[in-house]
């Protein structure tokens, strides 16, 4: 049976969520979350269409009460569905890919994971539903860096983990 991760970033306006079965991308979203209600509501509408097996979530900042708080909701709600959930640091991608991309702003980052992100989703055979989705995200970084996400925290990666600059 494959794995069923879902893949969190969570941002102040914005969560972005990745559906992988096995290594293939099934479904992503960027949703307007309002508060912890919503947040609970969509991860449970998502985890009874795709039964998770794994959860992993950006780790959040302690300055940013907000992204703590639903940080916490996610882990809460993976504990209670006894679901694994792993938080990762944010910067762990650009280590595991011997980025120097650490070092710099935070602008730069975002500006590496979409150029690294393009690279990687190169790997993966989306369909036009989900080309499109892609297409008409207005937030493309938080997008990327879930699948950064997965790509360097998943045991073998699609196309493996060299990247090319």
């Amino acid at each position: 049976m494959d794995e069923v991760v879902l893949v969190c970033d969570i941002g102040i306006k914005n969560f972005c969520f990745i559906v992988f079965v096995g290594y293939e991308l099934v479904h992503f979203g960027l949703n307007k979350i309002v508060d912890l209600n919503e947040l609970i509501l969509l991860l449970s509408t998502l985890s009874g269409e795709f039964q998770f097996t794994k959860i992993w979530c950006e780790r959040q900042f302690s300055r940013n009460v907000k992204c703590m708080m639903y940080m916490a909701a996610i882990q809460t709600f993976a504990q209670i569905k006894s679901i694994p959930c792993t938080i990762i640091n944010p910067i762990t991608k650009f280590h595991v890919l011997n980025d120097e991309t650490t070092k710099h702003t935070s602008r730069a980052r975002k500006q590496r994971s979409v150029h690294l992100g393009k690279k990687i989703l190169l790997r993966y055979n989306l369909d036009s539903k989900l080309l499109g989705l892609l297409a008409s995200l207005h937030k493309k970084d938080d997008f990327y860096d879930c699948l950064l996400m997965f790509h360097t925290t998943v045991d073998q990666p699609p196309g493996g983990l060299i990247i090319e600059n």
